[in-house]
């Protein structure tokens, strides 16, 4: 079983920005006082759905199978004219491992790690190379800490479980299968029990996440139903694991998902780039049930210690109109591409080309759900799983620039 040292990781796999990351945004449409309703010269409506809360809905159809569908919120209590921009590293998890193997594996013996040492690396700001710590025990329970922000803990009913369950966040969604879990609580474990325990773990660790933002509860009848065979699916058969049989109360957990905020922000987890570089953001995961962690994957970051710059944001029309134009003109072949949400969030961009130094920086991020034409699946790289699903443009909230 080999763990996943990076997670969540979503990407941009529709059509890209042709935009240059220099290019600045130059169209800007007329601010709204909260119960205007207009109609901008491209034809999109702006009106106001919640004076109270300030929420802007924008609407427009185009023919070729782009759409705009979307409200935006400002954050509670931000000041747009002074967003901080902090500087964040990955954080290292190779001091304190006894607190790690005391929560993973408890009273068993431990075998002797394995240290992976990555030499072709850059080395991180403190000089030290990227480096893994590895434990495998008897039964291919696995633990991974290391110095790249990364925890990865994986059991085999994890394993078996990744056979039955695909996540809502991996791949923007698509082939997932979480709505087919539509039980609200397990009759063997209370949500709010397994809710209590993953928080005081998180607690604990001293991670930096509050409460969960999605809960998926996995049972066993539908884990059951929906289990593909590993040895007729995997890339590689002769490593699947064999399929499992029965599925009993002891493989039931709940699927947990947390997101970093700061500031009253929300820290996107997908992958933000620039003409820096990219990166993951910060991500956690736990799968949790009556017998404890059944799997473990984090990605964090450490803020530094320096004073964080402020900057101002720029109107959320003035990025929107762009993306409306640029995808307004793309020919999408039968497909359909709607502009579907609006949110401030923060996004970990480089600072530095080929450095481990990052920033937390305010983003406008644009959803898009994409519907692919089955008369196009089997023309692209796309399965017929991959028929619906959400990627995300990210633009830079003080200069308007298109970043993925």
């Amino acid at each position: 079983m080999e763990g996943r040292i990076l997670v969540h990781q979503k990407e941009n796999r529709f059509f890209p920005v042709i935009l240059s990351v220099g290019m600045l945004l130059t169209l800007l449409l007329s601010a709204c006082k909260p119960t205007d309703i207009e109609e901008a010269q491209s034809g999109l409506t702006i009106t106001s759905s919640n004076s109270e809360t300030g929420t802007l809905q924008f609407q427009q159809t185009f023919s070729n199978g782009f759409s705009v569908d979307a409200s935006y919120t400002q954050p509670k209590d931000v000041n747009t004219n002074a967003v901080s921009v902090y500087s964040v590293e990955y954080a290292s998890f190779l001091e304190n491992t006894k607190k790690f193997t005391d929560l993973f594996f408890s009273d068993q013996d431990l075998p002797q790690s394995e240290k992976l040492v990555d030499e072709n690396s850059n080395a991180l700001p403190n000089g030290d190379q990227p480096t893994t710590l590895h434990w495998t025990m008897d039964d291919g329970t696995t633990l991974y800490l290391s110095n790249t922000g990364t925890i990865s803990f994986e059991t085999p009913l994890s394993e078996s479980i990744s056979w039955s369950y695909s996540d809502p966040d991996s791949d923007g969604g698509a082939g997932s299968n979480a709505d087919a879990f539509t039980k609200e609580e397990l009759d063997s474990y209370s949500k709010q029990e397994a809710t209590d325990a993953v928080e005081n773990i998180v607690q604990t660790l001293g991670l930096p996440f509050g409460e969960p933002v999605n809960v998926v509860t996995l049972d066993r009848e539908t884990l059951q139903a929906l289990q593909v065979d590993p040895k007729e699916e995997a890339a590689k058969p002769e490593e699947a694991p064999e399929k499992k049989e029965t599925w009993t109360e002891d493989d039931e957990c709940y699927a947990f998902y947390f997101q970093q905020e700061v500031d009253g922000i929300p820290v996107s987890a997908s992958v933000v780039s620039n003409e820096r570089g990219s990166s993951n953001g910060p991500s956690l995961k736990i799968l949790y049930g009556k017998n404890g962690v059944v799997e473990f994957q984090a990605t964090v970051f450490d803020q530094e210690d320096s004073e964080a710059e402020t900057v101002s944001l720029c109107n959320v029309e003035e990025p929107l109109q762009t993306i409306i134009d640029q995808y307004s003109a793309i020919d999408l072949a039968g497909d359909q591409l709607k502009l579907s949400g609006i949110s401030l969030q923060y996004g970990v961009l480089t600072r530095q080309s080929g450095q481990y130094l990052f920033e937390y920086t305010p983003v406008y991020a644009f959803a898009m759900e994409n519907v692919i034409n089955a008369n196009n699946i089997h023309t692209s790289d796309y399965t017929e799983k991959d028929t619906h699903f959400t990627t995300y443009v990210f633009v830079d909230a003080e200069t308007g620039q298109i970043l993925s």
